[in-house]
C-alpha cells in the first residue's frame, strides 16, 4: 500500500461484517499482520476466508485463526490437522474473556496425547479447558466470565487422563490444580506456570491485560 491512510482503510474494510468473501480474500493476500488480525476476528469468519486462513503456508496466519474468538470451535481443531506447530497454538486457545465456546472433545483427545509434552501442558493449563469439578461446570479455569458462560464438556475420565500425559513442568502442581475440591485460587490462573513467576510479582514487568482491553495489532501498533 501506498499511503497510511489507504492502509487504514483497509483495515476498516476488513472488519466490515458486510464486506464479500471476495474483498477480504483480497485484503488476506496483502500479508499485511494488522490487516490479517483485523480478519481473524471478523464477524462472519466462515466459508472462503477460514478455509484460506487454516491453509494458509504462513504458520503466522494459522495461528491468529487459532486465537479468533469469533472462528468456530471445529474450525480451530481443524488446525491439528496441518503442521505439528500449529497444535500449540490449539492448546493455548483464545483470550479467556473472548471465548465462545471449548474445541471437540477429538480435539481434547489429540492435544493430551500429543508427542510434545508442552502442547499436553498448555491444553491442561489454557483457560479454556473446561473443568469438571464440583461447583465449576460452565467455568473455565482462569476465566474472567461469570458462571455459566461455558458447558462442561471435557469428562472428569477425560480430564484424569490428562494428568497422566502432562508431564511438563510442575506435574506435582498441575495435579493438585485439577484434583477434586480444589479451590478455584490462583493456582487455578492459566498465569501461574513456572515461567511466570517474575513476571507475575511486583514490580516485575509482562504485567497481564485486563478483561475487555480491546484488540492489539492496528495499523498503528496500539
Amino acid at each position: 500500500m501506498r499511503t497510511m491512510t489507504e492502509r487504514y482503510g483497509a483495515y476498516a474494510l476488513a472488519g466490515n461484517p458486510a464486506a464479500p468473501a471476495d474483498v477480504l480474500l483480497r485484503l488476506l493476500a496483502l500479508d499485511d499482520r494488522s490487516i490479517t488480525h483485523r480478519l481473524s476476528y471478523h464477524a462472519a469468519l466462515t466459508g472462503e476466508v477460514a478455509e484460506a486462513m487454516l491453509t494458509h503456508p504462513e504458520r503466522w496466519v494459522r495461528h491468529l485463526l487459532a486465537d479468533s474468538f469469533t472462528a468456530a470451535p471445529e474450525l480451530r481443531a481443524r488446525l491439528l490437522d496441518g503442521p505439528a506447530s500449529d497444535a500449540m497454538a490449539v492448546a493455548i486457545s483464545p483470550n479467556p474473556y473472548r471465548i465462545q465456546a471449548p474445541p471437540p472433545d477429538e480435539a481434547y483427545e489429540r492435544l493430551l496425547n500429543h508427542e510434545q509434552v508442552n502442547v499436553r501442558y498448555e491444553t491442561v493449563n489454557a483457560a479454556s479447558t473446561p473443568d469438571p469439578r464440583p461447583g465449576s461446570a460452565g467455568r473455565p479455569r482462569g476465566s474472567l466470565l461469570p458462571a455459566g458462560g461455558l458447558p462442561a464438556r471435557m469428562a472428569p475420565a477425560r480430564r484424569r487422563r490428562a494428568l497422566a500425559t502432562a508431564r511438563g513442568p510442575r506435574p506435582r502442581r498441575t495435579h493438585r490444580r485439577l484434583a477434586p475440591g480444589h479451590g478455584p485460587g490462583r493456582g487455578a490462573h492459566r498465569g501461574d506456570r513456572p515461567d511466570a513467576g517474575g513476571r507475575l510479582a511486583p514490580g516485575g514487568g509482562g504485567g497481564a491485560r485486563q478483561a475487555g482491553a480491546g484488540p492489539r495489532g492496528t495499523p498503528d501498533g496500539r
